[in-house]
């Protein structure tokens, strides 16, 4: 499957699940791109602390630049993220499942950027979103 760039998708015949596809696909690539970032980060403190005197000097080097290469790669995933998510979001609703398309990324911008820190709240949240999927499962 080709990539869709955020670009291609200001197009006014895009539909919103082509955008729930990209959203879905940038969501899974920034968390991934997450997960490397954090273990180069570990990797780089744990070699900073002392690590072991084995290494040589230009493996040591070659962290920070890894690292650097990563973030930016996560941080390019983010920024396209956020801007499929406007997209949907400026998208006009015309069914229920296109509503539970919207509230999906409404929630995952709030919720992953611990814009809700109340815990309760963030649960209320969580379980909205449950019970508007179900409805859009029952062909509500």
């Amino acid at each position: 499957m080709p990539r869709t760039s955020c670009k291609s998708l200001a197009r006014p015949q895009v539909a919103l699940r082509d955008l729930h596809r990209t959203f879905v696909r940038l969501r899974a690539r920034r968390a991934r791109q997450g997960r490397q970032v954090r273990q180069l980060r570990e990797e780089m403190e744990q070699g900073a602390v002392g690590g072991d005197k084995d290494r040589r000097g230009a493996a040591k080097a070659a962290r920070p630049a890894a690292y650097s290469e990563a973030w930016a790669k996560w941080s390019a995933t983010a920024d396209e993220l956020a801007e499929t998510v406007e997209m949907i979001l400026r998208y006009p609703p015309r069914t229920v499942p296109d509503l539970v398309i919207k509230f999906d990324a409404l929630s995952w911008a709030l919720l992953s950027d611990s814009a809700v820190v109340d815990h309760q709240a963030e649960r209320q949240v969580r379980a909205f979103g449950q019970q508007l999927r179900q409805l859009a499962a029952a062909g509500g």
